[in-house]
């Protein structure tokens, strides 16, 4: 769905790629050591960052961070995540979308 929608570098991908980037800071620490975010990526139809822990406890406790970050929690667009999955590489996987405003 989202990448079918082709790429997008339009102003709200930047305030959205913001928000994901000032979620970092507010995953506590002992969980950043258990858990990361990858890389976020733009679509016309949504920005989609994952998050991935070594167990469902690091994933959910830095979507939980994340969900409460300010930038994110304001964040004019619908907000969406899964559940935490199994990867490939053994780790959970989460994937959040931004959607635009």
């Amino acid at each position: 769905m989202f990448v079918d929608s082709g790429p997008s570098s339009d102003q709200w991908t930047k305030n959205a790629r913001d928000a994901f980037a000032s979620t970092w800071d507010r995953i506590p620490s002992d969980v950043r050591d258990r858990a990361s975010l990858g890389a976020v990526t733009c679509y016309r139809k949504g920005c989609v960052m994952e998050v991935s822990g070594d167990d469902a406890a690091s994933v959910l406790a830095a979507s939980e961070a994340i969900f409460r970050s300010p930038a994110v929690d304001e964040w004019l667009g619908a907000k969406m995540r899964t559940a935490p999955s199994p990867s490939g590489s053994g780790r959970l996987v989460s994937t959040w979308v931004l959607l635009p405003p």
